[in-house]
C-alpha cells in the first residue's frame, strides 16, 4: 500500500514539472514573438507621430533628389544653420542711336549689404537678412528700398522668385556723347529714377543623378566627382522704370536726346533658357561651380515719352543668367561664397534698356541631427 501511494505521488510529480515545462517553453515562445513584433514596429516607426509629419517630405525629397553615389554623397544630417553677408547690385542704362552717335547713360542704386541667419531642413532653407546700413542708421536711402529672392535647388528641378523695389537713392555711373567730360557728373545722385520688379522661373537638370546643383548653393549634398549638365527653364518677369529726366544736371538735360527723354517703360518678360553648368571638384571637399544659361525673351511693353505715348509693343530680345559658386564642404562644417547675376534686355528701333540684377553671398555653417 505505502509502495503504491509512493509511485502514485511520483507519477503526480512528474506531470507537474512537465506541465511546467511545457507551460515554460509557451511563454518563452510568446515573448520572443512580442518582442520581435515590438522590435518590427520600432524599426517601421509604426505609429510614431513624427514618421506620419515626415514621410510625406521623405517622399518627395526621394522623387526630386535621386542621385548616383560615385559622384554624389548625400547629407548626413537632416538640419542646418548658416550665417550669411550678401551684397546687392543693380544697374540700369539707357540708350539711343542718334543721327551723329550712340547716346547712353547708366544709373545705379548704392550698393547695399545685408547680414542674414537662416536654418533648413535637407534642401529647403528658411531665414532673414537685414540691412547693415538700417542697423547703423548710416543711411536714409536704404528705407525706400526692399529687395527679396528665394532660390530653391534640388537634383532634378530649381526655383528662382525674386522681388526689388527702388523708389529712390540713384547715382550717374556713366554717360557717353553728351560733350562733357565723364568726371563731371560721376556718382552724382539722381532722384528722378525708381523701379519695379519681380519674377519667376524653374529650370530641369538633365544631368541630374551625376550632377548636384545643391552642392554647390545649398550644402545639401556633396559633390565627389566632377560633372556638369545642360539646363532647360522658363521665367516670367515684369519690370515697371520710371524716369524724370527734367532731374537730371543741366548740362545733361541740355544735351539729352528726345528719344531718351522717357517717363514710363514698363514691359513683360516671357523667357526660355538653355544653357550649361559644370561642376569641378579641384581638391578633396572644394567645389567650383559655373553656370552659364542664355535666354530667348518675348516681351510686351508700354512706355511713355515726353514726344508721345507709344502704343503697345510685342518684340524677341536676349537676356542672360549667370551663377558661380566656390565651396568647402566637408559634410559637418562648410563655407563658400555664391553669385548669380541676371541682365534683361528690352529694345525698340534705335532704343534699349537694360536692367541689370547681381547678389554676391558669403556663408559659414554647420550641419547637424544625422539621419
Amino acid at each position: 500500500m505505502r509502495r503504491s501511494l509512493f509511485l502514485l505521488f511520483m507519477g503526480l510529480c512528474g506531470l507537474c514539472v512537465s506541465a511546467q515545462s511545457i507551460d515554460s517553453l509557451y511563454i518563452n515562445k510568446e515573448i520572443k514573438r512580442i518582442g520581435q513584433d515590438s522590435l518590427y514596429r520600432k524599426d517601421t516607426g509604426e505609429g510614431s507621430l513624427w514618421k506620419s509629419v515626415s514621410e510625406p517630405f521623405k517622399r518627395v525629397d526621394r522623387v526630386f533628389n535621386g542621385i548616383d553615389t560615385l559622384y554624389i554623397s548625400p547629407n548626413a544630417y537632416n538640419l542646418t544653420l548658416m550665417l550669411e553677408h550678401s551684397t546687392w547690385y543693380q544697374r540700369y542704362a539707357i540708350g539711343h542711336a542718334g543721327s551723329d552717335a550712340w547716346q547712353s547713360i547708366k544709373f545705379s542704386p548704392t550698393t547695399n549689404m545685408k547680414i542674414g541667419l537662416y536654418g533648413g531642413w535637407r534642401w529647403l532653407f528658411f531665414g532673414y537678412s537685414i540691412d547693415i546700413a538700417k542697423i547703423l542708421r548710416t543711411n536714409d536711402e536704404y528705407k525706400s528700398r526692399n529687395e527679396f529672392q528665394l532660390n530653391l535647388y534640388t537634383s532634378k528641378v530649381g526655383l528662382d522668385f525674386f522681388y526689388r523695389k527702388v523708389k529712390r537713392g540713384f547715382k550717374i555711373r556713366s554717360y557717353k556723347n553728351f560733350q562733357i567730360p565723364q568726371e563731371t557728373y560721376l556718382n552724382t545722385n539722381f532722384d528722378g529714377m525708381s523701379t519695379h520688379s519681380f519674377g519667376v522661373g524653374a529650370y530641369w537638370v538633365f544631368n541630374h543623378r551625376q550632377f548636384s546643383y545643391p552642392a554647390a548653393y545649398s550644402q545639401s549634398t556633396n559633390q565627389r566627382k566632377s560633372a556638369g549638365s545642360w539646363i532647360l527653364g522658363a521665367y516670367f518677369s515684369q519690370h515697371s522704370i520710371d524716369f524724370d529726366y527734367t532731374q537730371l544736371p543741366p548740362p545733361l538735360l541740355k544735351n539729352l536726346q528726345n528719344e531718351l527723354k522717357i517717363g514710363h517703360i514698363g514691359y513683360t518678360d516671357y523667357t526660355v533658357s538653355f544653357g550649361y553648368t559644370y561642376n569641378w571638384v579641384f581638391a578633396k571637399n572644394c567645389l567650383f561651380n559655373i553656370s552659364v544659361t542664355p535666354a530667348l525673351g518675348y516681351k510686351t511693353s508700354t512706355s511713355k515719352s515726353a514726344l508721345k505715348d507709344d502704343k503697345r509693343r510685342s518684340s524677341l530680345n536676349a537676356d542672360l543668367i549667370v551663377r558661380s559658386g566656390l565651396v568647402w564642404n566637408n559634410k559637418k562644417y562648410y563655407i563658400g561664397a555664391s553669385v548669380v547675376m541676371e541682365t534683361y534686355e528690352y529694345k525698340k528701333p534705335k532704343f534699349s534698356l537694360t536692367n541689370s540684377y547681381g547678389a554676391l553671398r558669403v556663408y559659414v555653417g554647420f550641419n547637424f541631427w544625422k539621419r
